[in-house]
């Protein structure tokens, strides 16, 4: 049935429509020698190393943004999926998920895998998983199983959408990602101001230079390490040496940013700021 689809202008109008799409990324790496293909492929393998504890931070933020128990079922469910090749459905399933959880398995002992990349393998797990639970449904320890991963994922997702709402509820991640923000903006533009309110703010990691472009008043263009000459991921493409040459810089360093900025003995201030919480 799929083989006699080709022969009908379907599937190549499909084709055609996503070239359209996915063309502007396409025509924007190709002016910059294609450098988001780079990051995600030279960039990722020139920083691996045998390193085995990685394995359980892949499994611990998986399991935790998933929700322990449903994570291992889409884990489990695409390879009982791929068992039941010949059936179309099972296939399409085992298809959609299990190369990409095969190659983040391989990749977690030399590489630290983001919590977002098994996105694209979990919807089609998730189906496998569904249909595996209601043929088994009579028996005790599936629905038992079902309903614990259901609902220990439900509870997940409730409370990791109240804690930015509510800082009484404990997450180890708040600091990094939540709170502060705007007073560190604030913080930040009360120097800017006392420079003459145009100093270049850098932090040294794409997260603070980020966060504070957002929240400094007027949202001026903030820099990253790669004022420093080292890789400022999409900041090096907003970079300009020759305009910032000569004027004043605030140099946000955060102390969770290990020897990205701190450790550089290149690197001489006027005047240093004391941390504060």
């Amino acid at each position: 049935r799929g083989r006699r689809l080709l022969a009908t202008p379907w599937p190549w109008l499909g084709v055609a429509l996503a070239a359209a799409v996915f063309s502007p990324v396409l025509l924007w790496n190709a002016e910059r020698h294609w450098v988001s293909f780079l990051f995600q492929s030279e960039g990722r393998t020139s920083t691996f190393g045998f390193r085995p504890v990685l394995v359980g931070r892949f499994v611990g933020l998986q399991a935790g943004m998933v929700s322990p128990l449903l994570w291992l079922a889409v884990m489990a469910s695409p390879f009982l999926a791929a068992r039941r090749w010949r059936e179309p459905s099972w296939r399409a399933a085992a298809i959609f998920s299990l190369p990409l959880i095969l190659v983040m398995m391989a990749v977690s002992p030399f590489h630290w895998v983001k919590g977002n990349w098994g996105a694209p393998a979990y919807p089609a797990a998730l189906m496998a998983f569904a249909a595996l639970a209601l043929e088994g449904w009579e028996r005790a320890w599936v629905r038992r199983f079902t309903w614990a991963a259901g609902g220990l994922a439900a509870f997940s997702t409730v409370y990791v959408h109240l804690m930015p709402l509510v800082p009484a509820l404990p997450f180890p991640a708040r600091d990094e990602m939540f709170a502060g923000w705007r007073q560190l903006a604030g913080r930040v533009e009360a120097e800017r101001q006392a420079l003459g309110g145009d100093a270049v703010v850098v932090g040294c990691t794409y997260k603070p230079a980020a966060e504070l472009q957002f929240y400094l008043p007027g949202r001026p263009a903030t820099q990253s390490s790669g004022i420093f000459g080292q890789n400022g991921l999409q900041f090096d493409e907003w970079l300009d040496p020759a305009a910032l040459r000569g004027k004043d810089a605030i140099l946000v360093v955060d102390g969770r940013e290990k020897d990205v900025c701190g450790a550089r003995e290149d690197l001489t201030f006027d005047h240093v700021i004391p941390r504060s919480r």
